[in-house]
């Protein structure tokens, strides 16, 4: 008897961690001019997926030969004093988000009341799908 109630408990907590949503990842370009597929490029070293946050804003590009999937994309946006300048291309391929993620594009995000924003500057090209 005791065995069945761990097993039954084990397979309750599998089963409860199997159906939980996974939080975005957030994900910082980390390059100058750079390859977005390369692993390299980013901080933590993954290439962003349709599960995660990525960001370009330290004046870098990077640039897509194919399609990209991420849940939020975030090119110059500034968040602080800080300015945040981006750009990230993408050539022969759509960029596509998961539905409930977003783009912000040279977006100075509100700020509380006596604190500067920096400036935020931003461009995103795409041949193909948006």
């Amino acid at each position: 008897m005791k065995k069945i109630k761990v097993s039954t408990l084990a397979v309750t907590i599998a089963l409860a961690t199997w159906s939980m949503p996974a939080s975005a990842v957030p994900i910082s370009w980390n390059a100058g001019t750079a390859d977005w597929f390369m692993a390299g490029n980013w901080t933590p070293m993954q290439v962003p997926t349709n599960l995660d946050d990525a960001s370009v804003n330290n004046a870098g590009t990077a640039n897509a030969n194919g399609s990209v999937q991420v849940n939020e994309l975030n090119i110059g946006r500034v968040t602080s004093a800080a300015s945040a300048t981006g750009t990230v291309n993408v050539t022969s391929g759509n960029l596509t988000g998961n539905g409930a993620g977003s783009l912000h594009v040279g977006l100075t995000d509100n700020q509380a009341p006596g604190i500067l924003a920096g400036d935020a500057n931003g461009t995103l090209s795409v041949d193909g799908n948006v």
